[in-house]
């Protein structure tokens, strides 16, 4: 048995290229519905005659925009919406734990995630699940940031051994034996109720678009889409010139200062022409009117994945252009000289974080894909 759980509609094209690339049977699809995208948006690129089982699970973020982080609340209302946080993270636990007793034991397992700061829940299943080999799933350039983390993790895994044994001896020096009783039964309570496992499997293999060095004992599998490319028609060309928007402003990547800079001279790169701006999925609305009206840009909100609007759409566009978002390196590897690629570049000393990863990104483009161009606008 192969199961795949998944929390994004483009994580449903990865999984159907896995599941082809391997040649697997007995292939059983898990979607966290985690309320980001309409269910419908997975629905319309699922071949259920592809999959054994499709299982969706009401995995819904509530208060996503909240974290007190070691910030205690500082009121009643705060402490009312942590209060329902650390019930709403009691109930997640249960439905995962659920599932991981389901499926106690696969050949396969292929996850979605295994970021060590956001969607936890992942590194919980991939230690409550038997497997014989654990795959991660391409989830674009965040696929770059675990292979860090995992780096991070076994230079600090001994070493942080150490610093909580010393922990330990010194605390029990400093409180009273009750004190140390009731905290240590907080401590298991809370392990027990709501804190998710996220220590890190031994090895896991990326099936991947992206081409870097592993990290100790994991393994790489390049995703080369040979099955979506199978799909593609001959269409006619749009010559419509496509921006693939990214979250970058929201996700403090860059101010929205330098994005509107950039916005402003990629328009005048094309040469003024008709430029139509696809909003991301996480991207926030206001940029909308603020891109139609200050830079006379078209916006187009698809509901399924880029890869999918432009193989299974009756045109192609002319050009495609973004920053660095994966879409970049799986449109250019599906389409190939059909379409034309842009990377507009953005320097360093303008990002706000992640710098390492961007220029790893960008580096990536230049060596490996001949068919996308990274240009400078500075």
């Amino acid at each position: 048995m192969n199961i795949f759980i998944i929390t994004a509609p483009y994580q449903v094209l990865n999984a159907i290229e896995a599941r082809n690339y391997f040649s697997l049977s007995d292939n059983n699809l898990i979607i966290l519905n985690i309320g980001f995208f309409q269910k419908d948006a997975f629905q319309e690129i699922l071949d259920k005659t592809n999959w054994d089982s499709i299982k969706f699970i009401d995995f819904f973020y509530r208060f996503a925009d909240r974290d007190f982080g070691e910030s205690p609340p500082k009121n009643s209302y705060e402490k009312l919406i942590e209060f329902f946080m650390i019930l709403d993270q009691i109930i997640k636990k249960q439905k995962i734990n659920r599932l991981c007793r389901a499926y106690k034991a696969v050949d396969n397992l292929f996850l979605g995630n295994y970021l060590i700061d956001h969607d936890l829940f992942m590194r919980h299943i991939a230690n409550n699940i038997h497997f014989n080999r654990l795959y991660l799933l391409d989830v674009g350039t965040d696929t770059l940031r675990i292979n860090y983390q995992r780096l991070q993790e076994n230079i600090t895994k001994l070493a942080q051994l150490n610093i909580d044994i010393s922990c330990k001896v010194l605390d029990s020096n400093k409180v009273s034996i009750g004190s140390f009783i009731i905290n240590n039964f907080k401590k298991k309570l809370r392990k027990h109720l709501i804190d998710w496992n996220v220590s890190g499997v031994k090895s896991l293999t990326y099936f991947t678009c992206y081409r870097f060095e592993v990290n100790g004992s994991d393994d790489r599998i390049t995703n080369k889409f040979e099955y979506l490319r199978s799909l593609l028609k001959n269409t006619e060309n749009s010559g419509e010139i496509w921006f693939l928007g990214q979250p970058l402003v929201d996700q403090e990547y860059i101010t929205s200062e330098v994005f509107m800079s950039f916005m402003k001279k990629i328009k005048l790169y094309f040469n003024n022409e008709n430029i139509h701006y696809v909003l991301h999925p996480r991207e926030s609305d206001k940029w909308i009117n603020i891109l139609k009206k200050d830079v006379n840009f078209e916006v187009k909100k698809f509901q399924n994945p880029i890869e999918y609007e432009i193989l299974f759409s009756k045109k192609n566009p002319k050009i495609v252009v973004s920053f660095f978002t994966s879409a970049l390196e799986t449109c250019s590897i599906i389409y190939g000289d059909k379409v034309d690629f842009f990377a507009i570049f953005l320097p360093t000393h303008l990002l706000l974080k992640s710098k390492n990863i961007v220029e790893q990104v960008y580096n990536n483009l230049m060596l490996n894909y001949n068919n996308v161009r990274v240009i400078s606008l500075l």
